[in-house]
């Protein structure tokens, strides 16, 4: 299934797994977020999100830097990339933003 977008002088167009993509990555910035607001919670390098959408599951793995960078979490995203640095010498800048896992 497709999407298509259109304004005055222009058209996007977009598929039900971009879309599917964007809400999940919204979600895990919702829920990093209400974590900040509650009691102080653990977060590991990589957040798991999944759906069900017509009896399938989607599961995206995704960068924790990135979505606290993009929650506005800078400080708690920089504490995770340098001291992933520190501990594996992989710097979290570096890697892919989400993957799709069967």
């Amino acid at each position: 299934m497709k999407f298509i977008v259109k304004s005055a002088d222009w058209k996007d167009e977009h598929s039900v797994d971009d879309l599917v993509e964007g809400i999940m990555r919204e979600a895990v910035v919702h829920s990093l977020k209400k974590r900040k607001k509650a009691a102080p919670s653990k977060v590991s390098v990589i957040t798991e999100c999944s759906v069900v959408r017509m009896g399938k599951k989607t599961t995206l793995l995704f960068n924790t830097y990135y979505m606290l960078v993009l929650a506005g979490m800078n400080k708690e995203a920089q504490r995770l990339r340098k001291t992933f640095l520190e501990r594996f010498k992989i710097d979290l800048r570096n890697e892919k933003r989400h993957e799709k896992f069967a």
